[in-house]
């Protein structure tokens, strides 16, 4: 260990059910062949790409002996629904603030985290742009009270739920290899699950290009939340390497913007439901229509992040197609 880095954490709680299977999308009509790393299947209530950062997140709030797990997102966070779910599997409550107001009807997500019984607290968009600083403050109000919390940022982005999207990328390396696959597509909607990949990849000195497909914001802040992420578990873990904006591959796909899906997504997802693979509009359907916009020829990986709860609240744009 590098002097002054820490160890790093141990996945004590093995939340995640991996390694996940990998599989080739037969009879699919697009000249390259596609291989699909199928993290929808990481569990059940906690399906997708969430549990695998919560694995260590969470190991590490039992280890500062948290009682009480502070995250945040969208009314529909994919995130917040798996952490309320890990939280009760492991004793801890789940508090949960989420942008924008009450719906008027409990479905999807937000469903579950009412059923899980979670601390729901709600601000408006313009506050949730501080959203870091109210979790802050919430923390400090709970540790004062004698009830010690932990917050995890929005996605379980940072070096520690990182963690988990590097042994992906350990996972899938032998796979890479054997098929001469040379391009992996990810979706990007915190920057953690890239962060973890390209982690994975510097590690492995592989020389795979990650595409990241943002589906939020611009390609330009990502490239700096990214490499804020990489850089600081090298750092905190002695990893002993720096990345730059040029290790960083993006393309944006977000065509309206977050969680707005566009004709050619829905029909791509509806496409995809007949081969037996189920994507949502917000993450998945726009990284697999990018992917297939982007390339036209060998062989690809597309990871799979899961979401599957997110898709029953788009049930008016299905209909509509």
């Amino acid at each position: 260990m590098v002097s002054g880095t820490q160890p790093e954490i141990v996945d004590r709680l093995k939340l995640a059910r991996t390694p996940t299977p990998i599989i080739t999308l037969e009879g699919f009509p697009h000249p390259a062949r596609i291989h699909i790393k199928r993290d929808d299947l990481t569990g059940l209530l906690t399906t997708g790409n969430k549990i695998r950062k919560l694995s260590y997140l969470l190991s590490e709030a039992k280890e500062l002996k948290a009682e009480v797990v502070i995250t945040c997102g969208g009314i529909q966070s994919n995130h917040a629904r798996a952490t309320a779910i890990a939280c009760r599997r492991i004793g801890l409550q789940p508090l949960l603030v989420l942008r924008g107001e009450p719906p008027d009807f409990l479905d999807g997500n937000y469903l579950i985290d009412n059923l899980t019984g979670s601390d729901l607290r709600f601000i408006t968009r313009k506050d949730y742009e501080e959203v870091d600083r109210i979790m802050a403050e919430i923390k400090e109000d709970l540790d004062a009270m004698g009830k010690p919390a932990y917050v995890i940022p929005e996605g379980g982005s940072n070096e520690v739920g990182a963690l988990g999207y590097r042994d992906c990328f350990f996972e899938i390396e032998g796979y890479l290899k054997e098929h001469k696959i040379g391009r992996v597509y990810i979706p990007v909607g915190s920057g953690g699950t890239y962060a973890g990949m390209l982690i994975g990849k510097k590690l492995r000195k592989s020389d795979v290009h990650l595409i990241g497909v943002i589906v939020c914001d611009t390609i330009e802040f990502f490239k700096e939340k990214i490499g804020e992420i990489v850089n600081r578990a090298s750092e905190r873990f002695g990893y002993q390497f720096k990345v730059t904006d040029a290790d960083i591959e993006l393309v944006d796909y977000q065509g309206k913007g977050y969680g707005i899906p566009y004709t050619e997504e829905i029909d791509l997802i509806k496409q995809l439901a007949q081969f037996g693979i189920f994507l949502e509009p917000v993450y998945t359907g726009k990284t697999f229509y990018g992917m297939l916009q982007e390339e036209k020829e060998g062989d690809l990986l597309f990871l799979h992040t899961g979401g599957l709860f997110a898709l029953f609240s788009y049930r008016e744009e299905f209909l509509k197609r």
